[in-house]
């Protein structure tokens, strides 16, 4: 077997809980939503780039929004995230990217998509999307012009809106975005950011149709990224997209129940690999259960650890290649901080296999020891305190 030879990961896994662990091809095609303690499945759709270092700060949402019951998959394209047949999986989208042109056919996924009761998250550079398309910039409800850049905070002018709820102005380093082509059409403007220039709209919502959409100019980087501020706020406009229902139930954390989590592989034409949901949540000693299709040219494994030992677990598998000791242990070192290893995936293979989520809630981090992978391809279990299994 030769490790070496890859040029990219494109795997599914789709994580079936206690019921469904018999049946793996039927409860791949159940839909997200419907049913109690179901996740919200939202997609990203980033991009790979340095500037709006999408997957980089997509992990900064990720374990945050897991913690309330979201199951993040990140995508890199709008050839693989805007099609009706990926669509279909997911409760709301989320835009964080600066893919500048749209097809007919996307634009009309993504259309159908929010205006037939769906969820539209637009984040910064979200408003500098798609500029060949009208629909889209009104939609999203204005459309990036300028920016400078500095520390500065948003005036809340909408404190009694639901978005604002437990929301205080955060400053923060960021670009200080001016749009033009504004649609106030089932607008609201709910943040201004406030400068010698007046006043500029930089966090709003609007509807669509039967669907919702919410939009900030904030998160250029990390520093925006990792403030406390920020994260609520796309976590209760992610929630409030959704119209409530299976938002309220998010809000509170809930955990995936009996319900599917589909992930998603994403295949990066740089030759990284990730997996694409970084963030599962689960019960204390809830059956796991997960089907893994690996038609990369490199095997896979994945291990599920200790709280905070990701950093460390990776270390002892890189030494393994250093040491040319690894490849007859599958890459897999023996340290009491791993809790779950699961069979070895050749490429073009499917396997099934199950664990139990650790009695103890906490953070856990699962992970691909395989040489090169570890620092991409790697997640969060969210452990809950929850009912006995």
């Amino acid at each position: 077997m030769n490790v070496k030879r890859y040029r990219f990961v494109c795997f599914l896994i789709a994580a079936l809980l206690t019921g469904a662990a018999n049946n793996p091809g039927r409860a791949q095609q159940a839909k997200p939503g419907a049913g109690k303690n179901k996740p919200i499945h939202v997609l990203f759709l980033g991009h790979v780039s340095e500037h709006h270092d999408a997957i980089h700060l997509f992990p900064l949402l990720a374990g945050p929004l897991a913690k309330a019951g979201y199951q993040l998959t990140f995508v890199a394209s709008p050839e693989e995230a805007l099609r009706p047949e990926m669509l279909q999986y997911y409760d709301e989208v989320m835009l964080y990217a600066n893919h500048t042109t749209i097809t007919p056919e996307q634009e009309k996924a993504l259309m159908d998509f929010v205006e037939g009761g769906k969820g539209l998250v637009a984040i910064h550079c979200a408003s500098a999307m798609f500029t060949n398309s009208p629909k889209y910039i009104a939609m999203v409800g204005g459309q990036f012009l300028k920016h400078g850049t500095g520390e500065f905070s948003a005036e809340i002018v909408k404190p009694e809106h639901p978005v604002m709820a437990g929301v205080q102005p955060f400053t923060t380093w960021d670009e200080t975005y001016v749009h033009t082509k504004h649609n106030t059409e089932n607008r609201t403007v709910l943040m201004e950011r406030v400068d010698a220039q007046g006043r500029e709209p930089y966090t709003w919502v609007r509807t669509q149709g039967k669907g919702r959409v919410f939009y900030t100019a904030f998160g250029h980087d990390e520093r925006t990224f990792s403030n406390a501020g920020f994260q609520k706020l796309i976590r209760n406009g992610a929630e409030w997209v959704l119209g409530g229902g299976a938002a309220t139930q998010a809000a509170a954390g809930a955990p995936t129940g009996t319900g599917t989590i589909s992930m998603s592989g994403v295949a990066h034409d740089n030759g990284t690999m990730s997996y694409d949901r970084n963030a599962l949540t689960a019960y204390t000693g809830q059956t796991v259960s997960i089907s893994f299709v690996n038609p990369d040219v490199a095997p896979h494994n994945f291990l599920l650890a200790a709280p905070g030992s990701l950093k460390l677990i990776g270390a002892a598998a890189d030494a393994m290649v250093r040491k040319g000791t690894g490849e007859e242990d599958n890459y897999v070192p023996k340290m009491k901080e791993i809790l779950f290893v699961a069979p070895v995936l050749e490429p073009h293979k499917t396997t099934v296999f199950q664990f139990k989520a650790p009695s103890e809630p906490g953070e856990y981090p699962y992970i691909c020891t395989f040489p090169g992978h570890w620092k991409v391809m790697n997640g969060v279990l969210t452990v809950v305190a929850g009912p006995a299994p």
